[in-house]
């Protein structure tokens, strides 16, 4: 009897290790493709909807600190090309490896995203090797550089709210068959991720940080939509894709910017939102914005589609789609494709599906593009409003 009740204990604790084990596999996509000669990984973990400004300005340095924590002789055997990095709503962790190395590469992945501790003088060195790199104009503006105040409770609050087994997917494109991830990430036990972050642990507001707000870049940016509308995508490429887009004409050759004015969809965290970026940004330059494009014509809309087309079909880099103007992202190339599949489910717990998109595009109506650019840059007979 004594036997049996020891048997059943024990079944007990292994079907409860067995099902802590799942709740802490991140969600995993693969993506074979026969032609592929290596593996390529994207992992990216999406930025909460009450995502804070302090944690933004924070973000440079969480990412040197994640990449020095790589072991490095980890990364020169079983890697290649491998970068963390920060997006506007997103963190990326990115590698190449031969399908031989996977295993030991994903340890060497969870390892990253398992780190918590940061002490003084890594955070130091981080900060120093940051210190020769400039921000884009675009990062400048939306999140406030941090200079000198993150902590290592800031840190570890960071790395509690993105890097756990809720917020993370992590796709494997390439030389990669079916079925190889989700076993190796339940039989090491070391690679297991924290389970999804409880809320006990919120960002703490009363922690002293120092910032400065950079190269002051006027802009405007319409208000944060909660989901993606192909509206606005085709909406995003009329505004700010190639030289016949509303910012290249208006502002560029009409008007005389010396500046090249950026412009297009803009990942935050509660969803996406259309904007223009450009060093001085005038009232009268965004009037003259608004009423060019109460005047497109069926033939812009098409010139748009076109581009997106061309970017998520054929691969050409015509258009930077919803990474906030990163133009190293070509839909169509195997790097650029895997961030897609991981970025799209985390953002909006969907899979990327080009050829779906690009029929959601193709009807998209002259109206709705109107519609969508009106409510960035306002009616014409309205007098416009300049936002910080």
């Amino acid at each position: 009897m004594r036997d049996k009740r020891r048997r059943g204990v024990r079944l007990v604790i292994l079907a409860f290790a067995l099902l802590l084990a799942q709740a802490n596999v991140p969600r995993i996509l693969e993506v074979p493709n026969a032609n592929a000669t290596y593996v390529h990984v994207e992992c990216v973990a999406c930025f909460p909807a009450d995502f804070q400004p302090e944690e933004g300005g924070a973000m440079p340095l969480l990412c040197q600190l994640l990449r020095d924590s790589a072991t490095r002789t980890s990364l020169r055997r079983y890697t290649s090309r491998f970068a963390v990095r920060a997006g506007l709503d997103n963190l990326r962790i990115s590698f190449n490896c031969a399908l031989v190395n996977i295993e030991a590469a994903n340890h060497a992945l969870a390892s990253v995203l398992r780190q918590r501790q940061f002490t003084d003088d890594q955070i130091d060195a981080a900060r120093q090797e940051l210190s020769g790199f400039g921000e884009p104009a675009y990062k400048r503006l939306l999140w406030p550089k941090l200079t000198g105040g993150a902590d290592t409770e800031l840190l570890q609050n960071l790395t509690d709210r993105l890097c756990n087994s809720g917020s993370v997917v992590i796709c494997y494109s390439g030389a990669i068959p079916s079925g190889t991830m989700t076993p190796i990430w339940r039989r090491d036990p070391y690679g297991l991720l924290p389970p999804a972050d409880s809320g006990l642990h919120p960002f703490q507001r009363s922690l002293e940080s120092r910032f400065f707000a950079g190269q002051k870049i006027p802009a405007f940016i319409s208000k944060p939509a909660s989901k993606f509308s192909p509206a606005m995508l085709v909406a995003a490429a009329c505004l700010g894709s190639g030289k016949g887009s509303l910012a290249f004409q208006v502002l560029r050759e009409k008007l005389g910017a010396a500046y090249t004015p950026e412009a297009g969809l803009i990942g935050n965290p509660a969803g996406f939102r259309l904007g223009v970026l450009m060093e001085g940004l005038s009232v009268e330059q965004r009037a003259a914005l608004g009423r060019a494009a109460q005047e497109l014509k069926e033939q812009d809309v098409a010139r748009a589609k076109a581009m997106l087309t061309s970017s998520m079909k054929w691969g050409l880099d015509l258009f930077p789609l919803f990474t906030g103007f990163d133009h190293c992202v070509q839909p169509a190339s195997l790097e650029g494709s895997t961030f897609l599949y991981a970025y799209w489910a985390a953002k909006n717990g969907e899979i990327w599906d080009p050829n779906l998109m690009l029929k959601l595009v193709e009807g998209v109506k002259l109206a709705e593009v109107k519609i969508a650019l009106q409510a960035l840059l306002g009616s014409p007979s309205s007098a416009p409003r300049s936002e910080p």
